[in-house]
């Protein structure tokens, strides 16, 4: 028979190490999606360089051309796609977690990325960054 995970609020608390688990996973998640995105918009940013280029070159740009340059840019989008799939989901998992003690500031973070775009996700990562230096300042 299946069993329901069962979590004992009384086991948590605000130095719960799950908060800063949460913290460094949002932190290595920012990281990969601007990294991911970035990627995609070269590899987009670079099909639609070369497309151009070719249909200005002298002669009748072949099918193989207009479609590799179009599988640049369709794959560079892709990467894109990927990457905030991939931040939306750690968000909405650690969202759903993440015990309701955790800090308003994560939480918060989290909301305005999750609701946000790509500006959103840069200052967070920042914010993140400091808010981490700062922990380890205290801790240390």
């Amino acid at each position: 028979m299946d069993e329901q995970v069962r979590t004992d609020e009384a086991t948590f608390s605000r130095q719960d190490p799950g908060v800063g688990f949460w913290m460094l996973g949002f932190l290595a998640a920012l990281r990969r999606y601007r990294r991911v995105t970035m990627i995609g918009w070269l590899i987009a940013a670079g099909g639609a360089l070369s497309l151009l280029l070719r249909w200005r070159a002298e002669g009748v740009p072949g099918l193989i051309d207009v479609l590799l340059s179009s599988a640049m840019v369709a794959g560079g989008v892709l990467l894109v796609h990927y990457g905030i799939e991939g931040l939306t989901a750690f968000i909405r998992t650690a969202l759903s977690a993440m015990h309701p003690e955790a800090p308003d500031e994560l939480r918060s973070l989290m909301e305005d990325v999750d609701q946000g775009g790509w500006q959103e996700a840069f200052a967070a990562l920042r914010r993140l960054r400091r808010l981490a230096e700062e922990q380890k300042a205290s801790h240390g």
